[in-house]
């Protein structure tokens, strides 16, 4: 195999992998808006930083020491970016 051809292959299953992401990425984002709606209607702020403490002492218990850093980055992403689409959400009366 050249290594064209396994640098081909590698980024195939990176693909792949992208692809199960996104469909995670998008049923994440669908339970994000029902916790929007609850908040709403039940009066709690979006920003909730127990639950970030929280996430952020299961990530240091990561077991994988070399990507703990950078999957603590994603992390952090994902809630910026829920709290974000939570906002625009409430903002916008839930029409997305």
């Amino acid at each position: 195999m050249t290594m064209t051809n396994e640098l081909e292959i590698l980024r195939q299953e990176i693909d792949k992998i992208d692809e199960e992401f996104a469909l995670l990425f998008l049923k994440r984002m669908e339970i994000v808006s029902k916790i929007a709606k609850f908040k709403v209607e039940n009066n709690i702020s979006i920003e909730n930083k127990q639950r970030e403490k929280q996430i952020k002492e299961t990530i240091k218990n990561h077991p994988s020491p070399l990507i703990r850093d950078y999957y603590s980055m994603v992390s952090d992403s994902l809630i910026n970016v829920s709290k974000i689409y939570q906002e625009k959400l409430i903002k916008n009366n839930f029409k997305k």
